[in-house]
C-alpha cells in the first residue's frame, strides 16, 4: 500500500508511525525510512555507527507491530498543508546546483515562471536519492513547461553541494534549511523533528499561489503529480 496524504504535509506523530508501519509491511519503506534517517541524523549528527544502530532498532521495533495495533495507537489526526490558492511564503536560502553554491531566491525565480518546490527528509538516503534522480531525469519536461525545480532539506550546504552534483546530476538546485524555518512556513516539518522535512511537493504559480500540494512518503509519484499539475496550469496559461 502506497500511503498518500494529498494536501497534508504535517502529520501527527501517531500518523507518521502508521504510515511507516504500512510502508514496511508492504515493502515500500524507502520514503518512511528516509524520514526516520533524517530525524536520527539530527539526533546523532556525528555518530554514524550510532545512527545505524538506532535506525535499525526503530525499524525492527516497528516491524514487530501489527497494522491493527498501529491504527489503534494512531487515532489518526492530520493537519492540513498549505491549501490550494494560498500565498506561498517567500524565502531566500543557501543552495547548490552542480556543486556550486549560490543564494536561491523564490521571488526572483517565480518572476521567470512556475516553481516546483519539493521537501525531502535527507540527502543520500535511499528514497531521497531515487526522488532526486527522478526529478533530474524529468528536467527537460519541466523546462518545456517553463518551470524551475528546487529541493529543500535540513542538510548543510556542504552535503548539498555533493548531492546536487551527484544525485541531482547538476540539473536542478537544492537548498539548505538548517533551522527549519522554510519547512515550518510550508507545513512540511516532520513531526519527529522541526529541522527534518516530510516528503511533500508543491507547485507554485508565478503569482505566488499554491496550485498543487502532494505528500507521500514513497518518492515514486512526486514527479508525475507535479508535472500533471503544471500541464493543467500551462493549458490555461500558454507561453
Amino acid at each position: 500500500m502506497n500511503v498518500v496524504l494529498r494536501y497534508d504535509a504535517r502529520a501527527e506523530p501517531a500518523l507518521w508511525i502508521t504510515r511507516l508501519s504500512s510502508s514496511l509491511m508492504d515493502n515500500e519503506a524507502r520514503g518512511s525510512s528516509d524520514e526516520a534517517s533524517g530525524f536520527i541524523g539530527r539526533l546523532y549528527p556525528k555518530g554514524k555507527n550510532m545512527r545505524k544502530i538506532v535506525g535499525k532498532r526503530v525499524v525492527a521495533g516497528i516491524r514487530t507491530l501489527t497494522a491493527g495495533a498501529m491504527l489503534s495507537l494512531a487515532g489518526i489526526t492530520a493537519q492540513a498543508a498549505l491549501p490550494l490558492g494560498h500565498a506561498a511564503p517567500d524565502f531566500k536560502a543557501e543552495a547548490a546546483k552542480g556543486g556550486q553554491p549560490f543564494t536561491f531566491d523564490l521571488a526572483a525565480t517565480l518572476a521567470k515562471g512556475p516553481v516546483v518546490l519539493y521537501f525531502y527528509p535527507a540527502a543520500f538516503t535511499s528514497g531521497c536519492t531515487i526522488e532526486a534522480r527522478n526529478f533530474a531525469e524529468a528536467i527537460p519536461q519541466y523546462t518545456a513547461l517553463g518551470a524551475t525545480v528546487v529541493g529543500v532539506s535540513g542538510d548543510d550546504i556542504g552535503t548539498l553541494k555533493r548531492f546536487s552534483e551527484s544525485e541531482c546530476q547538476g540539473k536542478f538546485a537544492v537548498a539548505a534549511d538548517n533551522d527549519g524555518r522554510i519547512m515550518k512556513a510550508y507545513d512540511a516539518a516532520s513531526s519527529m523533528s522541526a529541522t527534518s522535512a516530510q516528503r511533500i511537493s508543491y507547485v507554485i504559480a508565478p503569482d505566488g499561489r499554491v496550485i498543487e500540494a502532494y505528500a507521500a512518503s514513497n518518492p515514486d509519484r512526486h514527479v508525475a503529480e507535479t508535472l500533471e499539475a503544471l500541464k493543467a496550469w500551462r493549458a490555461k496559461h500558454p507561453q
